[in-house]
């Protein structure tokens, strides 16, 4: 069909120009640049829910609640009540809207804790002790990506109970940044 004078690939109607070709690094960069965000986008939040015997601690779309209790003391004996149940201790509660440079510094111990890397159960090196009663999850998410890790106080769950003794002392840090503690 083609006239005798054209070879095969040339001109507008030929078929396929080797001129307009997209070259691989070209297609790459078209490719990450249709994959990349749009300026100004933020990555999803961290969030982050850790459970202890006497602590929660709840970050979820850039607001904290750290809520932890104390003894209560009998005021007829000056003696902490028996601790039987969470009715013997003070609840307090702290709630607060992270700040950038806080929420960076959660960001920060999530990656320096891989905390997406935990294992997801640490066994009891005691099988059977009562320690075992005393159980502490962390959950994080981010995205569509989820990491929940349980242990309890005889279980060697030494990254985990980092990460948790680091998110403590974070969370510690924001309420002295922060606002007041309403006690309950």
């Amino acid at each position: 069909m083609w006239p005798a004078s054209r070879e095969a690939g040339e001109g507008i109607a030929g078929g396929y120009d080797e001129r307009h070709r997209m070259k691989p690094t070209r297609l790459l960069l078209l490719a990450f640049v249709l994959a990349a965000p749009p300026a100004g986008a933020q990555r999803p939040a961290l969030n982050v829910d850790y459970r202890a015997p006497l602590e929660h601690i709840r970050v979820k779309d850039r607001a904290l609640k750290y809520v932890w209790y104390t003894g209560r003391i009998d005021p007829r004996t000056g003696r902490q009540v028996m601790a039987q149940s969470l009715a013997a201790y003070h609840e307090h509660v702290f709630h607060t809207r992270l700040t950038p440079a806080q929420t960076a510094r959660l960001d920060a111990w999530a990656s320096r804790n891989r905390v997406f890397a935990l294992r997801r159960r640490y066994p009891a090196t005691l099988p059977g002790s009562y320690g075992a009663a005393f159980r502490f999850t962390l959950t994080v998410s981010r995205g569509g990506r989820t990491r929940a890790s349980a242990w309890d106080e005889t279980s060697r769950a030494e990254a985990a109970q980092t990460a948790a003794q680091e998110l403590n002392i974070w969370c510690e840090k924001v309420q002295r940044d922060g606002a007041r503690v309403s006690p309950r």
